[in-house]
């Protein structure tokens, strides 16, 4: 297959939304549970979701992007008061405190498709986010997105599937040939250009 110098620019809409309260209200999930039943509805099932971080004049500061297939059942995690040390959820505990202590706000979004489009022939819309695979391709256009939109990510190294299959790979390196091979090796990898940003 011949290579053009101007490939086709294939555009995956994405639409956040922002996942409010049933009353049109804004409200503080990473910080409490919901009372209402009807609100909570809004948290089931399964989600591409990002916590949007924004600095005291509202603007963008950076977001984390991830998937889960139940998110109501997720999302005490982000809540947990003892999460472990070196986690995503500590992690994510740790900006969301230092950005409401610069009188920043933390808020919830959930990627919307209502309006369904097909990728290779896959139907993706809100009810074909329940299959991981769907998912987990969907997270990773968003992720490469905002990448391209020049937003700063909270996503590590691991947090992305394509990620995950790296560090498999450094998992059987370090059996195989110990340590410092897989050290190198990583150390390597993640100072060449393509892996600037993790």
């Amino acid at each position: 297959m011949e290579e053009t110098e101007n490939p086709p620019n294939l555009l995956v809409p994405l639409r956040w939304e922002p996942v409010v309260l049933c009353n049109g209200s804004r409200f503080d999930w990473h910080r409490k549970r919901v009372r209402a039943a009807r609100d909570r509805e809004r948290l089931e099932g399964a989600h591409v979701y990002r916590w949007v971080f924004r600095g005291a004049d509202g603007h963008l500061e950076q977001c984390y992007i991830a998937e889960s297939g139940n998110f109501e059942q997720r999302l005490p995690d982000y809540r947990s008061e003892i999460p472990a040390k070196g986690s995503t959820e500590a992690m994510v505990q740790h900006e969301i405190d230092l950005c409401e202590e610069r009188g920043g706000s933390v808020d919830l979004e959930f990627l919307d498709f209502k309006t369904p489009l097909r990728l290779n022939g896959r139907l993706i819309n809100n009810y074909s986010l329940g299959h991981r695979e769907v998912r987990l391709m969907i997270e990773n256009i968003a992720i490469i997105t905002a990448k391209e939109e020049g937003v700063k990510l909270l996503n590590r190294l691991g947090d992305n599937t394509y990620d995950v299959k790296i560090g498999n790979l450094m998992r059987r390196i370090i059996g195989r040939k110990g340590y410092p091979e897989a050290y190198r090796l990583l150390k390597s990898f993640l100072s060449s250009d393509t892996r600037k940003q993790v």
